[in-house]
C-alpha cells in the first residue's frame, strides 16, 4: 500500500511572503534619467520610496519641461492624492502648489489653463482628507495658490471649494476647515465675494452648535473683519457683531474656569455662574 504523497515528499521553491522585500524592490535602476525614476518609483509598493519621489515631483517638473509635465507628471497625481499612506498626501500638496507657480510663471495661458484644471481639483480632495495633517498642508498650499488665480475664476474654483466644507452638517472637521480657510482667503477674495459669500458663511459657522467650530471662527476673523471694514462692505457689521459676540463668550467662559478652580482650591462653598 502506497504512503500519500505529501507537500514534504515534493518540496516547491520558496517564494518570499507577500510582506517580504527583495533586493530587486529596494534597488535604484541608475540607467533611468530623472523623469524616469520619479514616474516608476512614485508607484512603488515601498512607501517611502513613493515618498521620496514625491518630494521630488516640481524639481521633476521644471528640468523636464511643460510638455513631458503634462504628457507624463501630472497624470501620476490621481493615484497620488489617494495614497494609503498620509505621508505621501501631506507632502504631495507642497509639490502641488510648486508645480503650479511653474505652469503658471512659466507658460502664460496655457500653463493657467493646466493649473485650473489639473492641480487646482487635487487641492480640492486634499483638503477633504481624512488626517488633519493632510488637510492642515493642503489648505496651506490652496491659500497660496488663491495668488495665482485670477479674480473671475476665483468663485468657481476656490470659493466653491470652501463653501463645500462649511456645508458638510456631517462633518466637524469640514467645518473647522472652512472656518480656517474662509478667514485666510478673504484677502483673495475682496469685498464683493465676502460681502455675498464668506460674511455669511463666517456669520453661520459662528452659530454651529458644535463648541471647536465656533471657536475656530473666534480665532479666525481678522482678515475677514480687516476686508470688510476696509472695502466697505454693508454687512461688516454683522461680521463684527458675530466676533463681539463669540468674544464675550469666550471671556465668561473663561472666567467661570478661574472661578471654578480657584473654589476647588480653597474648598468653598457653592458659586454661582450667570451674566
Amino acid at each position: 500500500m502506497f504512503e500519500a504523497e505529501t507537500d514534504e515528499s515534493f518540496p516547491m521553491e520558496q517564494k518570499p511572503a507577500p510582506s517580504e522585500l527583495t533586493y530587486e524592490d529596494l534597488s535604484i535602476d541608475d540607467t533611468l534619467s530623472q523623469l524616469e525614476r520619479v514616474c516608476r518609483y512614485v508607484a512603488s509598493s515601498i512607501p517611502l520610496q513613493r515618498l521620496v519621489y514625491v518630494k521630488m515631483l516640481a524639481s521633476t517638473a521644471r528640468m523636464a519641461g511643460f510638455e513631458e509635465t503634462r504628457a507624463k507628471l501630472l497624470p501620476l497625481l490621481d493615484t497620488l492624492a489617494g495614497d494609503e499612506k498620509y505621508v505621501v498626501r501631506q507632502h504631495l500638496s507642497g509639490q502641488l502648489l510648486d508645480i503650479a507657480l511653474f505652469l503658471v510663471h512659466d507658460f502664460g495661458d496655457e500653463g493657467y489653463a493646466l493649473f485650473l484644471d489639473r492641480i487646482l481639483p487635487h487641492f480640492a480632495c486634499l483638503v477633504k482628507d481624512g488626517k488633519e495633517e493632510v488637510r492642515q498642508a493642503a489648505s496651506e498650499a490652496l491659500v497660496q495658490s488663491a495668488h495665482l488665480v485670477r479674480a473671475d475664476d476665483l468663485a468657481a474654483h476656490i470659493l466653491t471649494v470652501v463653501l463645500e466644507l462649511a456645508h458638510d452638517d456631517d462633518n466637524e472637521d469640514m467645518r473647522l476647515t472652512a472656518a480656517l480657510l474662509l478667514n485666510d482667503l478673504a484677502p483673495c477674495f475682496g469685498s464683493e465675494l465676502c460681502e455675498q459669500f464668506v460674511i455669511p458663511e463666517v456669520v453661520s459657522l459662528g452659530e454651529d452648535p458644535a463648541f471647536r467650530v465656533r471657536r475656530q471662527v473666534a480665532l479666525n476673523m481678522h482678515h475677514v473683519c480687516r476686508v470688510a471694514h476696509e472695502q466697505g462692505a454693508s454687512s461688516s457689521h454683522r461680521i463684527e457683531g458675530t466676533f463681539a459676540r463669540l468674544a464675550e463668550v469666550s471671556t465668561r467662559g473663561a472666567r467661570a474656569a478661574w472661578c471654578l478652580r480657584r473654589q476647588a482650591r480653597s474648598g468653598g462653598g457653592t458659586w454661582r455662574y450667570g451674566r
